[in-house]
């Protein structure tokens, strides 16, 4: 979200208090150690945004729109018939994991502020849906007709190197078309100093992992403003760092940072990927 930085738009910072002094008395110390991390965390994080004005800018992350129970459903079905059926029959598995990469796919791909230069890369969740759902729907429609050819030996080969190879290629493509999109929307050249870096703790498998989203203040036409990158663990700058930003003239949320993009990545990424699927193809 971009801001004027103007002080009276912030109000007076710190006139809430904090949070904790809501949570009835006594009640943290009946709560499992692990609970009571996270809430403190949830806590910390609520009071830095209504502390600290820089909290409140907030990335400018693309959302999908989608109708709540179809995305429900989709989800119950991706992860509930994954791990119900992983060990019963993991082809179904995969299957269920397919159908709930295409639903969202094609969610993204209808949503009427979608576009292909700009959000390229989320057609990848739709692709990877569709090759799962024909790889797991073909698997099982060749036990019930023996006419079709098993998937296995060189058949299997074949299409799974193809499948890998099409993969890697359409990577390429879509991070290609998305980045140029964004160098030519991002037009207008500023000098920004980080200000500020946003933390936002995940937890996954009782392990916390901790990823930065740091915040840039900047000039433009005799204006002060400010953005925040989204989150990541990779070129992250320190308070206090001068960047060059290239944003764009007609939505300041959109803008990149010179130097920090991940081209040379993602080209090895993508031709790794095809080599693979090259080898998988003529491998006996």
């Amino acid at each position: 979200m971009v801001i004027n930085m103007d002080e009276n738009e912030y109000g007076n910072n710190g006139q809430y208090g904090s949070l904790k002094e809501h949570i009835p008395e006594g009640l943290m110390e009946h709560l499992p150690e692990s609970v009571k991390d996270r809430i403190e965390d949830v806590i910390y994080e609520a009071d830095q945004k209504l502390s600290n004005p820089y909290e409140r800018v907030e990335p400018d992350i693309p959302k999908i729109h989608m109708n709540t129970k179809i995305a429900v459903a989709a989800t119950v079905i991706g992860f509930g018939g994954t791990l119900v059926f992983a060990k019963i029959s993991p082809v179904i598995a995969v299957l269920c994991f397919g159908i709930m990469a295409l639903v969202f796919g094609i969610g993204i791909v209808a949503d009427k502020n979608f576009s292909l230069r700009k959000n390229a890369m989320s057609i990848l969740v739709l692709l990877v849906g569709v090759y799962m759902v024909l790889i797991a729907g073909y698997l099982l429609v060749s036990k019930y007709n023996p006419s079709l050819p098993e998937l296995e030996g060189k058949f299997l080969n074949t299409v799974a190197g193809i499948g890998l190879i099409i993969l890697g290629a359409f990577i390429l493509i879509l991070y290609e078309i998305e980045l140029h999109y964004l160098k030519k929307a991002c037009s207008e050249q500023v000098q920004a100093v980080c200000v500020y870096i946003k933390e936002k703790k995940e937890y996954k498998d009782k392990r916390s992992r901790i990823s930065y989203a740091p915040v840039f203040e900047f000039q433009f036409f005799g204006n002060t403003y400010c953005v925040a990158e989204n989150y990541g663990n990779r070129f992250v700058p320190t308070v206090g760092d001068r960047c060059e930003l290239f944003v764009n003239p007609n939505n300041l949320k959109e803008f990149y940072r010179k130097g920090t993009d991940s081209r040379v990545g993602v080209w090895i990424f993508s031709i790794v990927f095809i080599l693979f699927g090259i080898w998988v193809f003529f491998l006996n």
